[in-house]
């Protein structure tokens, strides 16, 4: 999935974010909230992956349920 999603940002010319040179321990939380976030639970990953319209197009769908299934 990672070499699909770097070809696919290079096919659509996509650029990275920029770096953020803070350390987010001691970062303000005001602009912590403006970061984008990680899943907060395995659930809530799952459902986000098995939802995806990039993951199905690169993995066979009955790898994707079997896998899902398997977590939820």
């Amino acid at each position: 999935l990672l070499i699909h999603a770097g070809l696919e940002g290079i096919l659509q010319n996509l650029n990275p974010s920029e770096p953020i040179n803070l350390n987010l321990y001691h970062a303000d939380k005001d602009f912590l909230k403006q970061l984008p976030h990680l899943p907060k639970s395995l659930t809530e990953a799952v459902d986000l992956a098995a939802n995806s319209t990039f993951i199905r197009r690169i993995l066979p769908a009955a790898m994707i349920d079997a896998y899902c299934g398997q977590i939820q």
